[in-house]
């Protein structure tokens, strides 16, 4: 039947609607939409025009081209990322300048006028202090870090088994962020600070330690400093709410390090699972879009699946290395 050439006497078709007919037919030029949509070629231009604008499909004015509704999904969430690391970034920047800005608005603060929700410290001993007073008559309900060094952590002299005992006692709700790097050389070292209910993820990329616990926010005195040379502790939460948002976005960007790590793929399967992209994956982890298809393909390969959907269902079924060493076998086999 060919398409109509008059007006509809009915309402315009909403594109939200014509594009579940589409997909199911797939018609492939302008003229056959048309005649599956059972309307005009003016409207289905319009129709397709408004599809390809939001990237349901792509349409060169004839030409009509169809995506996988996985591969569509990825490249939004894969969008959506991106927009959210960005957005990291300029929260990152404006805690930066948090410590600086406290300082200075300190110097014209009367000491004597009341509890300030602000407070510096200078020296080594000031970590120690801080977490025996703070801790001592309430425990904390939820404690998010970023450890671009675990020295920070080892200056407390807690053993992981008391930190279990009190972590597990009071149901704390505790994700600590460690630099990759550090944990590729020093895995026993971050093993021996870091209590059995810490979440732990690794990240390329930390610019600074910092934590957050409840409504206080602890800092170095300089973005990136040590926090034995001096700390700046805000009690407000207004800005631990920031801070908890920020370390949690962190948190979604790091990486598990319990999944073996001696399979080429797992860096890239790992960003595809957080709705990344294969060509954003690739520029993530510093390789071409070629060799992170490679890598893809292969994982296909080795768990026997047809689609990326299903590569991706088998992937999160694997059980990780702790998993495995539960189970009698060592991580990577099978």
């Amino acid at each position: 039947m060919p398409p109509r050439t008059a007006p509809p006497s009915r309402d315009s078709l909403p594109p939200s609607n014509a594009l579940s007919t589409l997909v199911q037919q797939r018609p492939p030029t302008t003229r056959s939409a048309a005649e599956a949509l059972d309307v005009d070629l003016e409207e289905t231009r319009g129709i397709l025009a408004a599809l390809a604008r939001d990237r349901e499909i792509t349409w060169d004015g004839e030409a009509i081209g169809y995506r996988a509704p996985e591969q569509r999904l990825i490249e939004q969430v894969g969008e959506q990322l991106d927009a959210g690391r960005a957005h990291l970034r300029e929260v990152e920047q404006l805690i930066a300048r948090l410590p600086s800005l406290l300082e200075d608005w300190s110097i014209g603060t009367d000491p004597h006028a009341g509890r300030s929700a602000i407070e510096i410290a200078d020296g080594p001993l000031h970590m120690e202090q801080l977490w025996t007073r703070r801790f001592a008559w309430r425990s904390p309900r939820r404690i998010r870090m970023l450890l671009p060094d675990v020295a920070v952590a080892e200056r407390f002299g807690h053993d992981p088994e008391s930190a279990e005992l009190f972590l597990h006692g009071e149901q704390v709700d505790i994700r600590t962020v460690v630099s990759t790097a550090q944990l590729a050389a020093e895995p026993e070292r971050i093993a021996a600070v870091m209590a059995p209910s810490v979440a732990l993820r690794a990240h390329p990329r930390l610019a600074s330690w910092i934590m957050v616990s409840d409504d206080t926010v602890v800092l170095p005195r300089q973005w990136g400093g040590s926090p034995f040379e001096g700390i700046v502790v805000i009690t407000e939460p207004t800005v631990a709410s920031l801070a908890h948002a920020h370390l949690d976005g962190v948190w979604e960007q790091a990486v598990d390090p319990r999944r073996p790590r001696d399979r080429p793929w797992t860096g890239v399967l790992e960003h595809l699972a957080r709705g990344a992209s294969i060509d954003t994956a690739g520029r993530a982890l510093g390789i071409s879009l070629r060799t992170a298809q490679r890598r893809v393909s292969a994982a296909m390969r080795h768990y026997g699946a047809t689609s990326l959907f299903e590569l991706a269902v088998k992937w999160n079924g694997e059980p990780s290395a702790s998993d495995a060493s539960d189970a009698g076998s060592a991580p990577g086999d099978g």
